[in-house]
Parts: C-alpha cells; structure tokens; sequence
C-alpha cells in the first residue's frame, strides 16, 4: 500500500472546501437561505446530504474505525498519510513492514463572515498507531505520533529500527507473549506485562580476518554473560557475520542488563581465536583475526635435515680415515 490518504472524511473535505460559502450564506442574512441559513448544523446537513448529523456521533465513528485491517495478510506500506483513526493499522496473524508516518495534521479551514476571510486550524489525531496479534513486524524510520499508545503488541514479534515513538499514552505496550526489538529507536514511556521483553538492541557486524585476508567458513559461535549461546553458524564469502544481539532488556520486574560482555569465539584454520565485547550502541562492527602461522616448524625441519646432512658427512669423514 502505497501514497493513500487513510482516515479522512467527507466531513472534513467539507470544511475545507465549503466553510467559506456557510458562512457567507450563514452571515448575509439572505431571505433564499431560508431556516438553514440561522443554523450551522442544518447547512452542514444540507452539503453532506445528510440527516440529523450529530456532531457526538463522530467519536463514535472514530472509535471504530481503522485504517488498515490486516488478517492473515502480508502487508508492506510507504508513503501514506493518516487521518482521524483509532488505529492506523490493525492487524490479526499477519505480517507487517510499516514504513509510515504517523503524524497529527493541521486542517486549515477558511471562513468568510461579512465579507471577510478568516482561517482556523483543525488538528485530525490519530488515537493509536499500530496494533498487533500474533504477527511479525517490521518497522522501518516511521515517526508515530499518536494520543493514546503507538505500539500495542500482544503474542508478536517486532523489529522496531530507526523509529521516534511520541505517543500520549505507551509508547509500547507489550503482553501475552510479546517479544520486541528496539533498535537506534527514540521512545519514553512503555508498559510491559508478564514476562515478555521490550530488549534494546545491537546490530554487530563482525570481520574474520586471516594472513590479513577476509576468512571465509569460519566456525562462530556467540555467548552472552549469562553462558547463553546466542548464535552459532559460519562467516560468509566476505569474511562476515551481522547478528541482532541484546544490550539489555526491559521487563516487568525492571532492567536486565546481565547480557553484557558476550563472548566470541571464532574456529580458524591456525585455532581457535576468543574476543569479549560490551555492546553499547545500536550497530557495532568488530574485527577478530586468526594467529600467523609460525615458521618455527619449518625451521626445524630445515635443521633436521643439515643435521642428518651432517651425520652422514661425519660418517663418511670417519670411515675414510679408519681405510
């Protein structure tokens, strides 16, 4: 889904385009008017095509709607805007790749009385930015700008990178089994039920280097502080790994910062090699390097053979002599 305008009425377009000529007619006293031009909610009434509009019935409406339902969907936004909504996206056992915006917007609307033209403004909120069930989701550099909470995720896993989270209310809201990646992401206030982890992340990148060469197929297995082994598997053609590690995670019972160090180890062809790291920011890249060969064994096999070389001279030397 891509460059729509989600959540906007035909109340508010109404506004914007027709609020000048209300209230000209509401202000000019025109007998042609009749009994709507005396009273606003009849003229609005009268331009929607509608009857007994009631004004409370928009909260109503609100609080029902959506912007993007997702059931067992695939879903990958950009470029939308949305406008008076409960939830910008609502989504059920589905997998979603937000790369949104979600922002308050200010609605200027003209108005003319007697003649002259004035403007207000109209701020259109979104009550909550993204709810999840079940799902999978990725969030890429959105801005979610919310009343009430941006992130309420229950039994789902999250990416949440490069995001700024001003929510009125949560800025996540995590429980019944969710689990949530925070990664170079801005928020303040959370909520997190049960035992489920909001956990701030670290993208390490690390570089095996062997004779000063990228090592390929080496064996590389990751331990946090706790003796958990967190990844194991083997560098790619480059030389490399890049593994989503946890700095420290955020819990119902408080923080948990007992990950750090972690350690490395890496299995090159001249051994084993161990480096520990403290992961403290968002994306971190590490070099370990196998041992040089030593030369030594070469040496003395080298030394070996002018050994026997020797012997077998001394040898012939002495047997000579003895003719």
């Amino acid at each position: 889904m891509e460059d729509n305008e989600i959540g906007y009425t035909n109340l508010f377009q109404v506004l914007a385009n027709y609020a000048p000529l209300l209230g000209h007619f509401m202000s000019s006293g025109s007998e042609e008017v009749g009994a709507t031009s005396d009273d606003s909610l009849a003229m609005l009434e009268s331009v929607l095509g509608v009857l007994d509009f009631n004004p409370y019935d928009l909260v109503t409406w609100v609080k029902g709607h959506n912007g993007i339902w997702a059931e067992d969907s695939i879903v990958q936004t950009s470029g939308n805007v949305y406008g008076m909504l409960n939830y910008a996206l609502y989504s059920v056992r589905s997998e979603i790749h937000f790369a949104d915006d979600i922002r308050t917007i200010e609605l200027t609307v003209p108005h003319t009385i007697e003649g002259v033209t004035y403007t207000y403004s109209l701020d259109i909120y979104v009550l909550n930015g993204i709810f999840a069930s079940g799902s999978q989701v990725w969030v890429d550099g959105s801005t979610i700008e919310v009343l009430d909470d941006g992130l309420m995720l229950d039994n789902t896993q999250a990416w949440i990178e490069g995001a700024t989270l001003m929510a009125g209310d949560f800025d996540y809201f995590l429980y019944n089994g969710a689990e949530v990646y925070n990664i170079a992401t801005t928020y303040g206030k959370f909520k997190v039920e049960d035992s489920h982890s909001l956990n701030e992340g670290t993208w390490l990148t690390l570089h095996a280097v062997d004779d000063g060469e990228p090592a390929a197929n080496v064996t590389v297995i990751i331990k946090n502080a706790k003796g958990d082994i967190v990844f194991q598997g083997v560098t790619d053609a480059e030389g490399k790994i890049r593994v989503l590690l946890i700095q420290y995670s955020m819990t119902s019972q408080g923080k948990d910062d007992g990950f750090n160090p972690y350690t490395i180890n890496a299995t090159f062809e001249s051994g084993v090699e161990t480096m520990d790291v403290t992961l403290n920011e968002s994306y971190m890249d590490l070099t370990i390097e196998g041992k040089e060969e030593s030369d030594m064994g070469a040496i003395l096999a080298v030394v070996g053979v002018l050994v026997i070389i020797l012997l077998i001279v001394a040898a012939v030397v002495v047997m000579r002599r003895r003719k």
